[in-house]
This record gives structure tokens, sequence and C-alpha cells, in this order.
């Protein structure tokens, strides 16, 4: 019971990780666009790389809440990105530590991932 009510605890902030920067960066663009890393901003235009960011953010804010077992492919996809995103935004150690903190929570997903009591 215990691992149940964990999982669910981790989904429920795995998922409000993913879906708050979406919404926000719908609702003040702006703002989110220079947080975004210098090196991706020169490869695709901010407001371009902030809507597909948001929809991924999206879709897997979704699968986390929604699929029974998030499963090691999910898990494993979020936990790159979020360490990617630490490393490509050392310089803002508010990301760093946000980021770490999110990506090591969905390997702990990975791992207690089943929400079937």
């Amino acid at each position: 019971m215990r691992i149940f009510i964990g999982t669910i605890l981790l989904r429920l902030g795995i998922a409000f990780a993913l879906l708050y920067p979406a919404v926000m960066s719908f609702v003040n663009p702006d703002k989110w666009t220079a947080l975004l890393p210098p090196v991706l901003t020169a490869l695709i235009a901010p407001k371009n790389l902030l809507m597909i960011l948001a929809g991924y953010n999206l879709l897997f804010a979704i699968l986390i809440l929604v699929k029974p077992d998030p499963g090691w492919a999910i898990c494993g996809i979020l936990f790159i990105t979020f360490i990617a995103l630490a490393i490509l935004g050392y310089r803002d150690l508010d990301l760093v530590y946000q980021n770490i903190s999110v990506g090591l929570a969905t390997l702990a997903l990975g791992l207690f991932g089943k929400t079937r009591g």
C-alpha cells in the first residue's frame, strides 16, 4: 500500500513539474524563452522551441498520469531529458537543482511505477 501511494505522489509531482512550464509558456512566453539554454536557441527559434517543449511536456505529463505502468521507456526518456536540461542550463542553479530532482523522481517512478494496489 505504501509503494502504491508513493507512486501516486511521484506521478503527481512529475506531472506538475511538466504541466506548469507547459501551461505558463503560453501565458508568459517571454519569461520562459529567457530560460531556454542558449545552445538550443542557437539551433531553433526560441518561440518555436518553447512550443515544441510545451507539447513534449504535455504529452509526457498525460502519459505519466494515465498509464497504469509508465515503464522504463517513458521514465528513461524523461530522466535523460531532465538531466540534459540540467547540463545545458548549468549557469542557472535554480533550474539545475529542479531538473536533477525531477529526473531522479522519474527514475524512481521507473523502478516502482505500477499503480495497481
